[in-house]
């Protein structure tokens, strides 16, 4: 059966035009806001050109993976290469590309979990292999649990380079450090790299290039360019060797407690 309605038209216009099965509308035009009501849409998607409006399931919690959609004007497409799934709010891609990334947590793959990196606190970052965690970088600087390893034989740990003042080679600890900035050894109990030009008193002990040995900001030893200096003494088992070609040597003489000096 086929109704139509007047409506508040004074043209004698119909407004809407229902279908009707056993005396319930199954399909509604109306004709003055240009819309189709049913109790069920069934078709051919080839052939529909055209939708004011579409209706979106905000509540899926299924754990099946489905295409993400969208359009361009009045174009609709989907692909297998983005998906999402309702049930843990996740996407996935074949491809992503962003000009920024937020993530809250954790960056993680998806067949080894226990491997990831992590923004686990205010400015922290951090990298977790095995569930262990091997880097972090923070505020204060790079924390590294397990070994350095370079790839090839030039290549190491490098610093930055002033003859006048003191670079960091190792401190035995965080609170016995130099100072950042190299201009004293601070606290350092370990070994710094210096030069004469350096002016500080810990820095003059030899001439040229040299690394300092310091306990407490104090250099103790220095060896480089200019020989090998020391505060305390300096001990050998097997003598003391002079020239560059070893042309005497002075060694001690157990039997009698003697010094030699032997002209090689």
């Amino acid at each position: 059966m086929i109704i139509g309605d007047l409506g508040s038209s004074t043209a004698g216009r119909l407004s809407s035009v229902s279908f009707r099965r056993n005396n319930t509308d199954t399909v509604t035009i109306d004709l003055a806001n240009s819309n189709v009501t049913a109790t069920t849409f069934t078709g051919n998607a080839t052939t529909a050109t055209w939708a004011d409006t579409v209706d979106v399931n905000s509540g899926n919690t299924s754990s099946t993976w489905y295409d993400v959609v969208w359009h361009s004007g009045d174009t609709v497409y989907s692909s297998t290469g983005v998906e999402i799934q309702g049930s843990t709010n996740s996407l996935r891609a074949t491809n992503l590309y962003t000009t920024d990334l937020y993530v809250d947590d954790q960056i993680l793959s998806t067949g080894d979990t226990n491997t990831y990196m992590q923004f686990h606190a205010a400015d922290q970052w951090r990298v977790v292999t095995g569930g262990n965690e091997r880097l972090e970088v923070n505020n204060s600087g790079i924390t590294v649990n397990g070994q350095i390893l370079a790839t090839n034989y030039g290549d190491g740990l490098v610093g930055k380079y002033s003859a006048t003042v003191f670079q960091n080679v190792f401190s035995m600890g965080e609170s016995y450090k130099q100072d950042s900035n190299g201009s004293t050894l601070g606290t350092l109990y370990g070994i710094s790299w210096t030069h004469s030009n350096n002016t500080n008193a810990n820095a003059r002990k030899i001439s040229g290039h040299h690394a300092v040995f310091a306990m407490n900001g104090i250099t103790h030893a220095a060896v480089g360019e200019g020989g090998v200096w020391a505060e305390g003494e300096i001990s050998t088992d097997k003598g003391l060797n002079l020239g560059s070609t070893k042309e005497a040597t002075i060694k001690y003489n157990s039997t009698d407690n003697s010094i030699d000096f032997i002209i090689n």
